[in-house]
Parts: structure tokens; sequence; C-alpha cells
């Protein structure tokens, strides 16, 4: 009688155990499950690109329109328990720009323009496309402005006015994308839950060569192949294509690093250009060089070429737990194929990059990989020194120590040769 009692109680205090898990299921909070956003379905060959004119020896207005149309699609799903379907999608926008948010808190984004995806009465948005067409003030940047400062970037590199304006120049200026997801119950507006996701993107700035022709048309860049006489036969042969970089852009995983300082940050570049040869590429904010590259081959067969790198992030005391925002441009040196001879690349300063860190406490120990940072008083040494480039090939050639963009051709640095 006892052992049988015992084996009921057995039973009975599994049945609880098990009733009491299910109910624990069964009653867990409500919120968001997911929400996701990348590209939309199809192809827009007019997407985020942004025409300037120029008129009088100046870029002076935009000719694409007042807006800038860009299609993503986004999907998200809420949470509901057993007994309680009654969460809903209550927000599901797409947002030009990075937008924050907590499991309660949404960083508010009245000042960034959006579009919604219109989930209807529902707690699932399967995949749904979105187009925005965000008006040019809310871009962030002057269109017209980007034109005229890389066109006198390139002339205080000893190029001419009419050698820049008479060639059609494209720039891109990365920004970020968000898709919004809020759920909460269908009867009010309490106890809403949060959740955002972001991924990158870029605008084009496309500023025209001349006042006349398609705006929607753009120009492929020429490649300039040398001939060279062939020995004897009286008939030339095909030469090399001189390396020159023509477009770059620098990435970074987020538009915004909050985390512990010191700390390496992945960033990368990508470049694209004619020829073939070797790169270094110069990061540099504002008049200060703060990364130098080893040797980089680049083959213009290649089409575009993305090479990673580490950069310290040093966080000053006085910043800690501070937005600091921050701008980089890369520069280019080339060397052709077959040559030992470095030159600074004829498009100057290329993908300028808007980006903010917050460090939140300072590591015990800095970390420092691969090629060479520049923080605080670890500046490039004077004109008259070299610095020790990450060696890549066996006997890389020295590198150039650089200056803030020279006003004149007199001022750039001189070549370097092995």
């Amino acid at each position: 009688m006892k052992n049988s009692m015992m084996k009921h109680t057995t039973k009975i205090i599994s049945a609880a155990a098990i009733g009491a898990l299910m109910s624990a299921s069964a009653f867990a909070a409500n919120g968001v499950k997911y929400v996701d956003i990348t590209a939309a379905d199809g192809i827009f060959i007019n997407d985020g690109k942004v025409v300037v004119k120029q008129q009088n020896g100046q870029y002076t207005q935009v000719v694409s329109g007042p807006t800038v149309t860009f299609h993503k699609k986004m999907k998200g799903e809420c949470k509901n328990n057993l007994f309680d379907n009654n969460n809903i999608i209550k927000i599901a926008d797409v947002v030009y720009g990075e937008v924050y948010a907590t499991e309660t808190i949404l960083e508010s984004y009245s000042d960034q323009y959006s579009a919604p995806a219109n989930p209807g009465f529902t707690a699932t948005l399967p995949w749904k496309n979105v187009q925005l067409d965000v008006p040019l003030n809310k871009l962030g940047f002057d269109p017209v402005q980007v034109c005229n400062s890389r066109l006198q970037a390139k002339m205080n590199q000893g190029m001419t006015k009419l050698q820049v304006m008479s060639v059609e120049q494209k720039y891109n200026q990365w920004n970020q994308f968000s898709a919004v997801l809020a759920c909460g119950n269908n009867a009010n507006q309490n106890n809403i839950k949060y959740a955002t996701k972001s991924i990158g993107g870029e605008v084009e700035v496309i500023c025209q060569a001349g006042s006349a022709g398609n705006p929607n048309q753009i120009a492929k860049p020429k490649i300039p192949i040398v001939a060279v006489p062939a020995g004897g036969s009286g008939g030339f042969q095909a030469g090399y294509n001189p390396l020159q970089i023509t477009d770059a852009n620098i990435l970074a995983q987020s538009l915004h690093f909050v985390g512990q300082c010191p700390r390496n940050v992945v960033f990368s570049v990508q470049m694209k250009g004619n020829g073939k040869g070797k790169v270094r590429y110069h990061i540099r904010e504002g008049n200060q060089t703060k990364y130098i590259s080893a040797p980089v081959n680049y083959d213009s067969a290649q089409g575009w070429k993305q090479h990673n790198f580490n950069f310290e992030i040093v966080g000053e005391q006085q910043d800690i737990n501070k937005k600091v925002n921050r701008e980089f441009t890369v520069w280019f040196e080339e060397q052709d194929e077959g040559s030992n001879e470095w030159d600074w690349s004829a498009g100057g300063a290329m993908g300028n990059l808007q980006w903010a860190q917050t460090c939140t406490a300072q590591a015990a120990v800095p970390m420092n990989q691969g090629g060479i940072n520049y923080n605080g008083g670890n500046q490039p040494p004077a004109v008259n020194g070299t610095i020790q480039a990450q060696p890549v090939d066996p006997t890389p050639p020295p590198s150039m120590n650089i200056k803030a963009a020279p006003a004149t051709p007199e001022d750039k640095p001189a070549r370097a040769t092995n």
C-alpha cells in the first residue's frame, strides 16, 4: 500500500512539474520575435543616384530631381503566448539612417525620412518591398557641396579645374537604413516592445561633365591603353595600362562604434581603377595620417577589390561615454606593374566616411595589429624620414610621409623609389 501511494505521489509531482513548465511557456512575455531588412527584389538602376550639374566653373545645382529613391524590403514578427494572442505590429517602418532601440525604448527618428511597410492588423509581416523617396534636405549632406569640395581637393593636388570638370566625377556617400518594428496589445498602447535592424547603403553623387547631356546617362571610364612600336615589324603592339585608382570607398561594420577603448576595429577599403600594379592607401582624418597600408596588388580585371585593415580606436578620458563624430578619407599611392616608382593618385581624396565612436571604458591592454596606426602624439616623422609599412612582399618599397592636402603641386610629397 505504501509503495502504491509513493508511485501515485510521484506521478502527481511529475504532472505538476510538467504543468508548471507549460504554464511558464504559455505566459511568456509578449514582444518582438525578430525584424530584418535587406535590398528589395528587382533591379532599380537609378536607386541612390543624385546628379549635380556645373555652370561657369562651379557645380551649381541638383538636376536629378527633388528626391533620391531607394528600394528596400523588411520583415518582422511579434511574439504571442498561448493565452494572449493579441500582440500585433504597431509600427513597421523603413528609415533612412540608423535608429537605435532597447526592448522598451525607441530612439526618435522624427527628423529622419521614413516609409511605412503597412502590414495591416497582424502579428507577422513577411518580406515586403518599401520605396523611400528621400528629400534632398534629408540626405544628411549637400550634393552640390560634395562636388565642389572634391573639385577643390583635386585642384589642391595639382590638377587643373578643366581637367577635373571635363570628366564626369562620381563619389559615394555612405549611410544606413533601418527597419523599425514595434509590437503591443491591439487594444491599447501599453507595454509596447521595440526592435531595430540596420544595414549599410550609399548615395552616389554624380558631378556632371559640362551642362549638356542626359543627367541619367553615366559615362564609363576610359581605359588608357599605351601603344608601343613592335620591333622591326613597322607595326604596333599593345602596351601596359598605367595604374590609376578612379573610385574608392571606406567601409565600417557599423557607423557608430560603442564599446571599450582602446579597441581594434575592422574597416575596409574598396578600390576600383584602371591598369595593373600595386597601391598603398593612406587613411586620413583632417590633416592627420591615421593608417598606411602595406603594398596591395591590384589588377583592373578584378573590378572592385576590397582590403580589410584594423584601426585602433583610442578614447580620450574626457570623451568617455560621449559620442565623438569623426570623418575619414582615403588617399592612394600607385606603382605601375614593372616600375619601381610610386606616385600619388591623381584622384586625390576619395571615399569620405562619416563615423562615430562612444568609448564606454578603457581596456587594460590596447591591441595593435597590422599596418601602422597614428594616434595622439604618434604622428608620421618629419619629411626627411620614412615610415616602415607592415611587410607583405619580401622587400616592400618605403612609405612616403604625407602632409595636409597640398595647396600647390610643389607641396606634394616627393616620389620614393626602391
